[in-house]
């Protein structure tokens, strides 16, 4: 089942002719402490989950989260230095990236403390 009650063997089906699109903004840019995502979905949306992607400027993953995707706009807050990893730290400029389904959208940001 893949939300809204439809069943997985008509999944292909709709998904194939579903028109879904979003924005992608993070603020404040440059960030310090924190950085905020926000999501907003252009349709409602027939995934129940997302991924955050935080990528370095070298094209390495440096922080993912999985997401429940509950509404038609999401606002995420990442506490930089609550990080599981210390890569995240450095002063310079990632990417943050939001995935659902097959579609991406991708933002520059900028660390500067």
């Amino acid at each position: 089942n893949i939300g809204w009650g439809i069943p997985n063997f008509y999944a292909a089906a709709f998904l194939k002719n579903y028109q879904m699109d979003f924005t992608l903004r993070t603020y404040p840019n440059p960030a310090g402490e924190h950085l905020t995502l926000q999501l907003n979905l252009e349709n409602p949306s027939p995934f129940n989950q997302g991924l955050i992607m935080i990528y370095n400027i070298r094209g390495q993953l440096v922080f993912q989260k999985k997401f429940a995707l509950t509404y038609s706009r999401l606002q995420y807050n990442l506490e930089l230095d609550e990080l599981p990893t210390n890569k995240l730290v450095a002063n310079g400029i990632y990417i943050a990236g939001i995935k659902i389904g097959n579609l991406k959208r991708y933002t520059r940001f900028t660390i500067l403390r």
